[in-house]
């Protein structure tokens, strides 16, 4: 849940906001055949190896000059 809603929650301004479970709404059987991988998955297996959490920017900017090629 956003830290806005939780806010607007907070002060009652808006106590009915986000009170729908997307889930009940959203037909999922297209994605789930689909094969595509699980996004936080994907993130810790594929972009974490390559850029992990904690990394330094001139680290990160020397990794992505050297996967993309590119000096700017």
């Amino acid at each position: 849940m956003s830290s806005a809603i939780k806010l607007l929650r907070a002060f009652n301004a808006r106590n009915d906001i986000n009170r729908l479970n997307p889930r009940d709404f959203i037909d999922l059987k297209y994605f789930n055949k689909s094969g595509a991988d699980d996004f936080l998955t994907f993130i810790r297996e594929n972009v974490d190896t390559v850029f992990p959490p904690g990394m330094t920017y001139e680290a990160f900017r020397a990794k992505a000059v050297e996967v993309d090629g590119s000096v700017q």
